[in-house]
């Protein structure tokens, strides 16, 4: 329902943002997050942006 519905954008977005401080901290759950929003929302390319951001940074 998530992954159609419109109503999931409001959602979407403090989810990025809080994906992107976590990755400061904790790379595997920031991932794992991303991971889920990239799923809800394949047509939204944010999550997988970030997702390459986080995977180029960590050593």
């Amino acid at each position: 329902m998530l992954r159609i519905s419109p109503e999931f954008r409001p959602a979407y977005d403090p989810l990025l943002r809080m994906a992107t401080v976590l990755g400061r901290v904790d790379v595997v759950a920031a991932r794992a997050l991303l991971i889920e929003l990239q799923l809800a929302q394949p047509s939204r390319l944010e999550a997988a942006q970030a997702l390459r951001d986080i995977s180029g940074a960590s050593p």
